[in-house]
């Protein structure tokens, strides 16, 4: 999931969520940076980098409200329309 508080003033994101929302993101920035300190296979790393990320996007997903979700899903389509 793309991070929402690139699109915070569309969103209409509360103080509360982009606090919520940044400490999400600190603690998956941080649980990396762990990760980077201890030896593992590559498989390994792709596993762990995959579940943090799930991880992350669910507890982002829950500080939204329903019409935030909505709005959101519908940002993430017409980005996606856009192409690179």
């Amino acid at each position: 999931m793309y991070d929402p508080l690139f699109w915070k003033d569309q969103l209409s994101l509360k103080h509360s969520q982009e606090r919520k929302i940044a400490e999400i993101n600190r603690e998956f920035y941080d649980g990396l940076r762990q990760l980077r300190g201890v030896p593992h296979s590559k498989s390994e790393l792709q596993s762990q980098l995959d579940l943090g990320l799930q991880e992350r996007s669910m507890k982002i997903w829950a500080t939204l409200h329903n019409k935030q979700k909505r709005k959101l899903e519908k940002i993430l389509e017409e980005n996606s329309l856009q192409g690179p």
